[in-house]
């Protein structure tokens, strides 16, 4: 006997990513069924749908929200236009899936923040990296303390975007649209880099480099005295995203040189006490070998927030995590318009 599925209705927000990975992430779950899509451009919603196939499209957001046929509102959007959608989404009831940043500036996060707490509402936020499968194992020696005390972290992330290489007048490049390299790749950064070290207590930018819109050079300092330092550049044809962490018993590697954000990474943990290097992966099933290695990341995401929904659980990374990321973004721009140290707030007060 065929065991009956209850079905969640999808109504996805925007067509770039949104089409591109939320919606083959959603459908990897056969509780999730895509009821749509709406977009700036009505014809941009239409060809989504007729794309993958599935769904509607809706003239603007507040049809697709209005829809009683949607259960999960899946934003996809510039984050400068995030937080009007996102409460609305609220306020009709409906389940909502974020990307980060959350906002193009600390007060519309907090807006989204205490509007989704405040009702309640089950949400996520797409914090990729911590589900991949190597950078769980990658936790499980941290957390375990393989390493002893961690010393220092320093992260080198170098690609070069589309819209840098195509010189595209487009929101993903301007820090004060929520894009450029900070934005876009600080906000996974600093999400990960809490959750393998801890809270992060003070940031730096330092300014000698080429050109601050594209290549940024943070330090950190944790609470624990760990130091780090961070490099970001979305306008380099070094392709590399490199996680190295020293701790008083070895060095944890992890590693990605593909232009995959997700497939290709491999770890590789060297112990002071001289034994063979542990190195640790994960290979790609045959019918992964050719697709977005976003999607499965995602999936996993998507699938935590129906099992919240279906069980009344918060579901995580949330809205709560999403804040702080936006709180750690903020103190990085105000150190870069100070030229000075600045002290991050303990939890999500500023």
């Amino acid at each position: 006997m065929t065991e009956n599925v209850t079905q969640y209705g999808i109504g996805i927000v925007g067509t770039g990513h949104g089409a591109r990975v939320v919606a083959p992430a959603f459908s990897l779950d056969t509780r999730a069924r895509i009821c749509g899509f709406t977009a700036a451009r009505l014809e941009s919603a239409a060809s989504a749908v007729t794309e993958l196939g599935t769904g509607q499209a809706y003239a603007h957001w507040r049809d697709l929200i209005a829809d009683p046929a949607i259960d999960i509102v899946a934003i996809a959007v510039p984050p400068a236009h995030v937080e009007d959608i996102a409460i609305a989404a609220v306020h009709a009831g409906k389940a909502i899936f974020l990307e980060k940043p959350l906002a193009a500036g600390i007060t519309g996060a907090r807006n989204i923040s205490d509007a989704v707490n405040g009702a309640d509402t089950p949400n996520v936020v797409d914090f990729i990296f911590p589900e991949l499968p190597v950078w769980q194992t990658a936790l499980k020696y941290l957390h375990g303390n393989t390493l002893g005390r961690i010393r220092h972290v320093g992260v080198h992330w170098t690609v070069m975007t589309y819209a840098n290489k195509h010189l595209l007048d487009s929101w993903k490049i301007r820090p004060e649209d929520g894009g450029g390299a900070v934005f876009n790749f600080g906000a996974h950064t600093f999400h990960y880099l809490e959750l393998m070290i801890g809270p992060i207590r003070r940031v730096f930018v330092r300014r000698d480099t080429a050109s601050i819109d594209t290549r940024w050079l943070l330090e950190v300092t944790f609470d624990n005295d760990t130091t780090g330092e961070i490099l970001l550049d979305d306008g380099s044809e070094d392709v590399r995203h490199e996680i190295n962490i020293t701790g008083d018993a070895g060095h944890m590697a992890l590693v990605n040189y593909s232009t995959d954000y997700a497939h290709g990474f491999s770890g590789e943990i060297s112990l002071s006490d001289g034994s063979t290097p542990l190195q640790f992966a994960t290979p790609l099933p045959p019918s992964m070998d050719n697709t977005d290695g976003r999607i499965a990341a995602t999936a996993g995401l998507a699938s935590r927030l129906l099992d919240g929904i279906e069980c009344g659980e918060p579901a995580s990374p949330n809205c709560t995590d999403g804040l702080r990321v936006q709180i750690l973004l903020d103190c990085t721009s105000r150190s870069n318009e100070n030229h000075a140290w600045v002290d991050v707030p303990p939890g999500l007060h500023e």
